[in-house]
């Protein structure tokens, strides 16, 4: 018996209810899923087809002899051959053209196809591609495309379109049996930062069923939305047995290794997998210089608008899933609204990483209208977020009063950020929600950056726990979970409600493994869970297992945040000197300590802000290191610098691990200066008053006037002007009291005119605000050379009556 199991009869009797109103659950939604899509009469639209797909495990495509025979099948019951690139040729462009009347496209866009032969598209035509556009019209393919198990390779696609893919859009279609071998499809040369990219389809339409496809060893780049099958897709889906490896998926709007943006529809997901490929919602610097990324990403699906029904079975992630600004998930990014989702013997192996909120091994955020069932499923991934990030979930946000039920599963990642709010199943949960964890296992480990304190700022500690990090009102039913240093089962201040019947703290996460799971009663090692030699946790019987390991991103692991305070200082001659001192200072890496990581300072002349990896390299190049140290910077210390070269205004703070990984931040700019014997001379003018008024007796608006100055090393257009207006008449006592408080910024308005200023009168208008009525103000204007020496102008008042 088990060593921790002590339940009551009670107990006993809900637990046999719950599974029973469980497995009806799961039985009426492989009958919804079964529903008829259409009118159209297609094979395959009808419930039982779903079910005999369910029910018999997977499908396996044709291969060998048996293509041969089962094309000759479907070609018998009306499906068109294709044997050749020339084929493709004739079906979508010759007889199009022939049709000459829409009527006929209908028909000809409904046609049924199947491969007889291996495709190869590197040396294809124009014209030897299914086609965007016919007269003018978008294209639809409404019809079965069953590639008999042959295999597409080299299809290429580099389209400006909005749509691209092998088809650019479909409508009611299905696609199967089929591979598609070293693709590539971008809408690199389109400039509006949009389109729907996918291998298989840029934008499907009402519905579409995925069976038996397969995408190997291929590339999609969108600047839209990024599928490694669709682009985007705005009604039902059926994903069966279909597989991506060994690709990249880059989108600027959101990346899916199945489907980058689903807008609205049900979905089913079974027996497929996303298996050692890169799904990457923001790097899309190969081909595009664009930095404003907003992108969910997925190992199955990056966004998901509102689904209806969510349901995933027996698939898995093995694919490293990374957003630079959004969130990213093993199986989803973002679920902006799903009414019901049941997940179900699937389990994420992959690295999970945002370098924004919420991240999760299987969904990183989620709101949720009406319920939500995770069983029998598991995370062995990493996970990386700056905050509000799970072993399962990131963050489950409500729509109405759902509940979340968590059984049979375990988390074996570890989780790595720097915030708040990270937890071994679920990283943080909205309140008004019933959340239940039962006979659960949770073996996360979190990294030296979510426990170790910012000198900077002593309270910020995170909200982490080994199975919740913020959870408000959670029933936990025989959750055991694995206990390091500050490492509790919740947060003490993440929750209002708790109903505890038995969490078991594991001491010793080594003699807590196969004895535990197999003789806890609920887990169904003769069905569903197994164990092998090759790995200390179950795996899922009939379902390939694929463990990567602990393996590491380069950069990822890395992160910086730094707020400086920079000042100027006086000298008679030479560079002029800097000062400064840190008021925020944060960093972190996933598995290097605080104390293990080096930070340099140092200048360039460039500003270098996008943070990728071409900006790095080419920083590098250019920085001037000036100084470093290991760990944080003690709090208020403060540094100098002298810049040697008057183009260096950009300053910068560089960490790196012990493995030579990088990361970077721009943190001030500055005004290098040099001061020589042969210029100690400030600037003169012929007129040292300005004339102001305000302008057409309006205090949001100022016209000043003044005579240009000039210098004796300096010409005019390498003068500098300061234009500032105060309340104060201290303002223009002096240069140095002048300048002092424009550097402190005690000026109601200050205005910069660097270097453009010709000779002679100068005006201008500017509009200003938090000005009065009944009050004086007084304008001061200082000129400054390149060697830094100053002379002020000054005018005494202005003023406008009421």
């Amino acid at each position: 018996m088990n060593k921790y199991l002590n339940k009551s009869n009670l107990k006993f009797a809900w637990w046999f209810i719950f599974n029973l109103l469980t497995t009806l659950f799961v039985v009426s939604l492989i009958g919804f899923f079964g529903g008829t899509q259409g009118e159209d009469g297609l094979d395959g639209r009808d419930g039982s087809y779903i079910r005999d797909i369910l029910t018999q495990n997977m499908l396996e495509k044709p291969t060998g002899t048996n293509r041969e025979t089962y094309a000759d099948n479907l070609i018998e019951e009306g499906f068109l051959p294709i044997d050749s690139l020339e084929d493709i040729e004739t079906y979508f462009y010759d007889d199009l053209e022939e049709a000459g009347n829409y009527d006929l496209v209908d028909f000809l866009e409904l046609r049924d196809f199947v491969l007889t032969a291996d495709l190869d598209f590197s040396e294809a035509t124009e014209r030897q591609h299914i086609p965007l556009y016919y007269d003018e019209s978008t294209f639809y393919f409404r019809g079965i495309f069953d590639g008999a198990g042959y295999t597409i390779s080299g299809f290429e696609s580099d389209s400006d379109q909005e749509y691209v893919g092998f088809f650019p859009q479909t409508e009611d279609a299905i696609i199967r049996n089929v591979t598609f071998y070293e693709s590539f499809v971008s809408n690199a040369s389109n400039n509006d930062e949009s389109g729907y990219v996918g291998v298989v389809v840029g934008d499907a339409s009402e519905n579409l069923d995925l069976i038996n496809v397969t995408v190997d060893s291929s590339t999609v780049q969108s600047l839209g939305r990024a599928g490694g099958f669709v682009g985007q897709t705005d009604d039902d889906v059926r994903i069966i047995n279909s597989h991506i490896l060994d690709s990249e998926v880059a989108g600027v709007y959101a990346a899916g290794g199945f489907v980058g943006d689903l807008d609205e529809g049900e979905v089913l997901i079974a027996y497929s997998s996303s298996v050692d490929s890169y799904i990457n919602g923001y790097d899309v610097s190969e081909f595009s210089d664009v930095s404003d990324t907003d992108a969910e990403a997925g190992g199955f699906i990056g966004e998901i608008e509102w689904a209806n029904y969510l349901y995933v079975y027996r698939s898995f992630n093995t694919s490293k899933v990374s957003s630079f600004n959004e969130e990213a998930g093993g199986f989803f990014g973002e679920i902006e609204m799903a009414y019901r989702i049941f997940i179900a013997q699937s389990y994420n192996a992959g690295l999970v990483q945002s370098f924004d909120d919420n991240a999760g091994g299987l969904i990183a955020r989620v709101n949720l209208g009406n319920q939500l069932i995770i069983q029998d499923s598991f995370n062995i991934g990493t996970i990386y977020g700056d905050d509000s990030s799970g072993g399962l979930i990131g963050t489950i946000d409500r729509e109405y009063r759902p509940s979340v039920s968590i059984i049979n599963v375990y988390n074996a990642g570890n989780i790595f950020g720097f915030n708040d709010y990270f937890g071994g199943i679920i990283g943080d949960q909205d309140d008004n929600m019933v959340l239940t964890i039962q006979t659960s296992f949770s073996f996360t480990a979190f990294s030296p950056a979510n426990f170790e304190r910012n000198p900077f700022d002593p309270q910020n500690f995170p909200e982490s726990g080994a199975v919740v990090g913020q959870a408000r009102e959670v029933m936990f039913d025989q959750v055991y979970y694995y206990v390091e240093a500050n490492n509790p089962r919740y947060a003490e201040n993440a929750t209002d409600i708790q109903y505890d019947f038995g969490t078991v703290a594991i001491e010793d996460e080594a003699s807590f493994h196969e004895e535990d799971f197999v003789l806890n009663q609920s887990w169904d090692f003769q069905s569903i869970w197994e164990f092998t030699d090759a790995f200390d946790f179950p795996s899922l019987q009939d379902v390939e297992f694929l463990n990567p390991g602990e393996e590491m991103d380069d950069v990822a692991g890395l992160d910086l945040y730094a707020n400086v305070q920079l000042t100027m200082l006086d000298v008679e001659l030479g560079y002029t000197p800097f000062e400064f001192y840190f008021s925020e200072f944060w960093m972190g890496d996933l598995q290097d300590s605080v104390d293990d990581l080096t930070v340099e300072f140092g200048y360039a002349s460039t500003s270098y802000d996008s943070y990728t990896e071409g900006d790095l390299e080419l920083l590098l190049e250019e920085i001037e290191i000036f100084d470093s140290l290991t760990g944080y910077p003690l709090p208020g210390e403060v540094y100098e610098f002298t810049p040697i070269n008057t183009s260096y205004n950009f300053f910068y703070v560089i960490v790196t691990d012990t493995d030579g990984n990088k990361f970077f931040q721009r943190v001030d700019e500055f005004e290098a200066q040099l001061r020589t014997d042969e210029d100690v001379i400030a600037p003169t003018t012929t007129d040292a008053q300005v004339n102001a008024d305000f302008v057409e007796n309006n205090i949001n608006g100022i016209t000043y006037t003044f005579q240009t100055a000039t210098d004796n090393v300096n010409t005019h257009e390498e003068l500098n002007y300061y234009v500032m207006i105060s309340n104060s008449s201290e303002s223009f006592l002096d240069v140095g009291t002048a300048w002092a408080m424009y550097s402190t910024g005690d000026f109601l308005y200050t205005r910069q005119i660097l270097g453009s200023i010709p000779e002679g009168l100068f005006t201008r208008n500017s509009e200003v605000s938090n000005f009065e009525f009944n009050t004086e103000y007084f304008i001061s204007i200082i000129v400054e050379d390149q060697a830094g020496n100053r002379f002020l102008y000054t005018y005494a008042t202005i003023e406008i009556i009421d």
